[in-house]
């Protein structure tokens, strides 16, 4: 059985309409067939994808069971949707195989699976120079603004005094914290 990858979407969860017209309307469009491409002319970090932590999110698009891979630290707000059976085949991008290997091995056409690879590097969810250049971005903007963006953590609320009775009740909840003093925030690595 051949595999398409056709169904790769583009997904937003602050503007999903407007980002599933775009994919519709070639945002996202299926590759161009070149018969002279060539795998081993491709940069290392396309060829041998590998892919970043991410966030997988069940959803459903247009009746299709689907996965929004999300960007954990945000560095790109876009989430890219990929149908519910291509996790399998994400989870293969370990920077060890060759793309083609991977193609071959999952009966997929190499040019679908290059633009996969292709769209998952512009939105930075593999390892390279596309991700080097969003951190390097966003810590500039960090550096100019002195704080994360508000919508890195709206997850705690949508006030300083959310957020504080937020932080609050995940320290309730822990055994024993071993924290003296009040929590002003919290620094994940």
């Amino acid at each position: 059985m051949r595999v398409s990858i056709a169904a790769i979407t583009e997904y937003s969860p602050s503007f999903p309409a407007r980002c599933r017209q775009a994919a519709r309307a070639g945002a996202m469009s299926a590759p161009e067939k070149d018969p002279t491409m060539n795998p081993e002319s491709l940069p290392e970090h396309i060829r041998r994808p590998h892919m970043r932590p991410l966030q997988p999110i069940p959803m459903t698009q247009d009746g299709r069971q689907m996965v929004a891979l999300r960007d954990p630290t945000m560095l790109v707000e876009k989430t890219m949707a990929v149908p519910q059976q291509m996790m399998r085949l994400l989870q293969q991008f370990q920077g060890e195989e060759a793309v083609e290997d991977i193609a071959k091995a999952a009966n997929i056409d190499l040019g679908q699976l290059l633009h996969l690879v292709q769209n998952l590097d512009q939105l930075g969810l593999i390892w390279g120079p596309t991700f080097n250049e969003l951190e390097t971005e966003l810590r500039g903007r960090l550096d100019e603004t002195g704080h994360y963006p508000p919508n890195s953590t709206a997850g705690l609320g949508e006030t300083a005094d959310a957020c504080r009775e937020q932080l609050d009740h995940y320290f309730a909840e822990v055994e024993d914290p071993e924290i003296e003093g009040t929590v002003v925030g919290i620094v994940a690595r």
